[in-house]
């Protein structure tokens, strides 16, 4: 109990004198102290899907739990890394708590070595689609793995979804990073083939980033294709979302995705969509919503960010390409019918929706020792003893 002592002072007034009046009380003043239920690490800003994990992560988390982005001094009982582990400057920004839990995604079927090392030393990870568990398990990661979706701020979109009916000029489009994993080439290509300067079908390339820029330019060039064009512009979140509604059908023909989020804004603007299946698409082709093409062709992936290859990542032929443009233009109104359903089974990722199972992942109202790692609506399970003691121990559950 906090006791203060407060002196009062009386000051009475008659027969022409005046008299103060002196005394003590002591009386209780509750203390206020600040809590914070979790510390979020990260390089946070609004450029680039990686980047803008911290900041969705912060929102989002807010609605549930105190929060705190990048302290550099913290008593949180857990500490959230939102950040690929092979950026050093974020893993020194880091400061471990009680529990340490990693947000982790790689785009091929295996892991660089010195990934492994660092996630076992946290007590939890987090994968955002179910095709990465076994990739992380094969690579000798031990520590849980609990999948849990990859949140997304889609509410612009869904209050703006593109009307039902193709353009006089039916468009195809994407939007990405000119890396060699996203095949742009291999769509530019396909599209030359089928659509070539023919006035009634264009194809609308969209990157923020520079690289490859020139090269992707050339082949247009090369290509002498009038109704192919490159836009190179860091949108914000209006012009990309009108860049999008500009479409019939959004195009990614990626060998890898961790997760893959632009065919998820698409779908949550009503806009048909055309994905390899692989890799985090499968999760999106096995819904059964969208044009999908099965990959068949394995080659190393090289990951610019390492300077090195990691595993494999998984390639569509270009006939396969060929042939699904042609079945989305001859049979659109069936696309749009499934994109009104992807409609409402993209909202599962908006952040209102995936706020609860993270908050349980962090601050658990109860803890099961079980089979298996997984989040539900009213409690944590895991297979791991040691993370099942962490938690019974920080919350006294």
């Amino acid at each position: 109990m906090n006791l203060s002592k407060i002196t009062v002072l009386y000051l009475c007034q008659g027969h022409g004198l005046k008299l103060v009046l002196s005394f003590s009380l002591f009386i209780y003043i509750p203390i206020i102290i600040s809590h914070t239920d979790v510390a979020i690490y990260g390089r946070a800003n609004k450029i680039g899907s990686v980047a803008r994990l911290p900041l969705l992560a912060e929102e989002m988390l807010k609605t549930k739990l105190s929060v705190s982005l990048n302290p550099k001094n913290s008593t949180a009982p857990v500490s959230f890394l939102l950040q690929p582990v092979w950026q050093p400057n974020v893993t020194v920004l880091f400061k471990p708590s009680k529990i340490n839990i990693a947000f982790s995604v790689i785009e091929s079927d295996s892991l660089p070595k010195e990934w492994v090392k660092i996630l076992n030393n946290f007590d939890a990870i987090i994968l955002p689609d179910p095709w990465l568990e076994e990739v992380y398990k094969q690579a000798g990661v031990r520590s849980p793995l609990f999948v849990l979706p990859h949140f997304m701020k889609l509410k612009n979109f869904l209050e703006n979804p593109k009307n039902a009916q193709k353009t006089n000029i039916f468009t195809f489009g994407c939007s990405a990073a000119m890396h060699q994993r996203k095949n742009i080439d291999i769509l530019i290509e396909s599209f030359a083939e089928l659509f070539g300067n023919n006035s009634n079908f264009q194809l609308k390339i969209h990157t923020r980033w520079p690289y490859n820029v020139t090269k992707i330019n050339q082949l247009i060039n090369k290509l002498d294709c009038k109704n192919i064009s490159l836009i190179f512009k860091r949108f914000n979140e209006e012009e990309y979302i009108e860049f999008l509604k500009s479409l019939d059908c959004y195009v990614l023909l990626s060998s890898g995705e961790g997760f893959s989020l632009t065919p998820r804004e698409a779908m949550a603007l009503k806009i048909p969509c055309l994905i390899t299946n692989n890799t985090g698409h499968t999760t999106i082709a096995n819904s059964g919503l969208c044009a999908s093409i099965e990959c068949h062709i394995k080659k190393p992936a090289y990951y610019e960010s390492f300077s090195r290859y990691i595993g494999y990542q998984f390639y569509p032929e270009t006939q396969q390409v060929k042939e699904a443009l042609l079945e989305l233009t001859d049979n659109y109104s069936k696309y749009l019918l499934l994109a009104e359903q992807a409609y409402n089974w993209v909202q599962q990722y908006d952040l209102p929706q995936v706020a609860e199972p993270y908050a349980m992942l962090i601050k658990p109202t109860k803890i099961i020792f079980g089979d298996q790692n997984r989040i539900t609506k009213d409690y944590l399970e895991t297979n791991n003893k040691k993370l099942y003691m962490l938690y019974k121990k920080v919350y006294q559950l």
